[in-house]
C-alpha cells in the first residue's frame, strides 16, 4: 500500500475515533466500535494502534493539528484586516466546537487531560504564540523614553546624529529601541492572552457558533483599539 493511501486510511480512522470516543466518551468506547465506525477490522485497527489510549491521544492530535494549521492560514492572510483574520483564527479554534453536536468533541477533550498529558498545554500555548506574532507584526510601535540615569549620560539623539553617534549615545539609542520593541511585544502577548481568556468563556456561554463569532468579533475590536491607543 502507498504511503499516500496509508496515510489516507490512517486519517480517516483518526476521525471515525474521535467521533466515536465524542459520542459514547473515552471509557465506554471500545476498539470494536471505533473498528466499526472506521470500517475496518479489529486486528487491522490495531495494526495501526497498538491501544486504546494510543488512538485516543493521536485521534485527538490530528483534531489539533488541523486546528492550528486553519488557524495558521487565517492568520497568514495579511492581504485581509488582522481584525477578520484574527476572529476566523478562533472560529478555527475553538468556534467549530460549539453547537449540539461539535460540542461534545470539545468536551471530550477537555475532561481526560489526565491522557492527553503535554498535548492539553502544548498546543494551547503554540497557538496563543501564533495570535502573539499575527498582533505584533500589526502593532503601532510604543516609544519609550530614556531613563533619567540615561538622560544624564548622553544628549538627545536626534536622527542625523544617530549614524556616527558616539558609543555612549548609540548604546541609549539602543536601549530605547529595545524597550520599545519590548513593550510592543507584551502588549501584544497581553492582547492575545486576554482573547484567549475570553474565548474559552464563550464556549460555555454562548447557544451556537454564529453568536460565538459575533461575541469574539466585538472582542477583537475593542482590544485592538485599545492596543492602537496605548
Amino acid at each position: 500500500m502507498s504511503d499516500d493511501l496509508e496515510n489516507g486510511r490512517r486519517e480517516r480512522v483518526l476521525a471515525a475515533a474521535l467521533a466515536t470516543f465524542a459520542r459514547y466518551g473515552y471509557r465506554k468506547t471500545s476498539m470494536e466500535d471505533v473498528a466499526r465506525a472506521a470500517d475496518i477490522s479489529r486486528p487491522g485497527l490495531y495494526f495501526l494502534f497498538t491501544s486504546k489510549e494510543q488512538l485516543f491521544r493521536a485521534a485527538v492530535t490530528q483534531a489539533l493539528d488541523d486546528d492550528l494549521a486553519a488557524a495558521q492560514r487565517s492568520l497568514d492572510d495579511t492581504g485581509r484586516p488582522l481584525r477578520d483574520r484574527l476572529v476566523e483564527a478562533f472560529d478555527a479554534w475553538t468556534g467549530r466546537y460549539i453547537g449540539p453536536m461539535a460540542k461534545d468533541v470539545a468536551i471530550l477533550m477537555d475532561t481526560n487531560p489526565d491522557l492527553l498529558g503535554r498535548i492539553v498545554v502544548d498546543y494551547p500555548e503554540r497557538f496563543a504564540a501564533m495570535v502573539t506574532a499575527a498582533v505584533a507584526s500589526e502593532a503601532p510601535p510604543i516609544a519609550a523614553t530614556p531613563t533619567a540615569a540615561n538622560a544624564t549620560e548622553a544628549p538627545p539623539i536626534t536622527a542625523a546624529s544617530a549614524t556616527g553617534a558616539p558609543p555612549i549615545a548609540a548604546a541609549v539609542t539602543a536601549a530605547v529601541a529595545t524597550e520599545a520593541s519590548a513593550k510592543s511585544s507584551s502588549a501584544a502577548d497581553a492582547v492575545a492572552r486576554t482573547l484567549l481568556s475570553t474565548c474559552s468563556g464563550l464556549k460555555h456561554e454562548v447557544a451556537g457558533r454564529e453568536q460565538f463569532v459575533e461575541r469574539m468579533t466585538i472582542a477583537v475590536d475593542l482590544l485592538l483599539t485599545a492596543l492602537r491607543h496605548s
